[in-house]
């Protein structure tokens, strides 16, 4: 979403980005959370649209109902891989930069990837565009 922005206004989606192809200089590597859902759950999101679909036909879903679900079950899903990617570890550089930050006698630093502020994993979302037929 355009509002979701770290404090010092960088947008969420812009750092997504670079974390999910990684930096153009390399210096911070890819750590797929969009992608590699999309290529795990592309079956199971495949037979829920589909089911969608044929409850649309009955009359008993509308194309919109079926899409705001299908976002819903995205998203949750992107929201899970971010909570399951540890690997590549950060760069030293990074533990000190979120040390720093975190403060003097800070005695807890995540070392996870992808949970500095938990912002992105908060901002995770779905937009439906489009109204019903």
């Amino acid at each position: 979403m355009e509002s979701a922005r770290y404090p010092d206004g960088t947008p969420v989606a812009g750092v997504a980005v670079v974390q999910e192809y990684g930096s153009a200089d390399g210096k911070i590597p890819p750590r797929s959370m969009m992608r590699s859902t999309q290529a795990e759950k592309k079956n199971e999101w495949d037979n829920t649209m589909k089911k969608g679909f044929s409850a649309v036909l009955r009359g008993t879903r509308t194309s919109a109902q079926v899409m705001e679900g299908l976002g819903l079950m995205a998203a949750g899903d992107v929201r899970k891989k971010i909570t399951q990617i540890f690997e590549p570890p950060l760069a030293t550089s990074t533990l000190k930069a979120r040390a720093r930050k975190a403060g003097p006698g800070a005695t807890v630093i995540s070392t996870k990837p992808l949970n500095d502020s938990g912002l992105m994993l908060a901002t995770v979302t779905h937009v439906v565009i489009g109204g019903d037929e």
